[in-house]
């Protein structure tokens, strides 16, 4: 359980970057919390994505899993390996102006490099679109299979830019 949390950096979509990145991170915690939210800019659909990576690395050493459910009772589960992200949703711009996602994601022993890093996560969002309004939640796993100390995080659009209101906060943890 934490014992003390610090902020260490706060990222927002000033600009419409396609990619928020915490960099030069502190080797002085034991865990890492990212919390924020987000939109994407596209109006390529009503759901898209934030590809997370560590450490500048674009290899495909990650792996993730997600469990969801939406207000129509429609529930799915995903699983996907050796892939060159870890993938997350936001909504995009075909949802109403209002429309931002939540992003939770806890990284525990970040500093490790005796083994591959886990990343614990939840998100979601209210989809309104064609005035219809539901709900989408997420709760999701990964897996950076890299014995790196994580340094730098990097959120990235998978089809636009994130919209200027976006805003990720990056804290650290210690345990003890």
């Amino acid at each position: 359980m934490a014992e003390a949390t610090t902020k260490l950096a706060t990222v927002t979509g000033s600009g419409n970057p396609a990619t928020l990145s915490f960099t030069s991170i502190s080797q002085s915690y034991d865990d890492l919390i990212v919390m924020g939210i987000g939109a994407d800019t596209s109006t390529a659909a009503a759901q898209l994505y934030i590809d997370i990576q560590f450490y500048n690395d674009t290899g495909s050493n990650y792996c993730y899993g997600n469990g969801s459910v939406t207000t129509s009772n429609t529930r799915g589960i995903a699983v996907e390996g050796n892939q060159t992200q870890i993938r997350t949703h936001q909504p995009g711009s075909q949802n109403s102006e209002e429309a931002f996602g939540f992003l939770y994601m806890y990284i525990p022993r970040y500093t490790t490099t005796s083994y591959a890093k886990q990343v614990w996560f939840s998100d979601g969002f209210v989809c309104q679109q064609n005035g219809t309004q539901s709900t989408n939640v997420y709760a999701a796993w990964g897996v950076w299979n890299n014995t790196a100390a994580i340094n730098e995080i990097d959120l990235k659009c998978l089809f636009g830019t994130f919209k200027t209101e976006s805003k990720f906060t990056l804290y650290g943890v210690k345990n003890s």
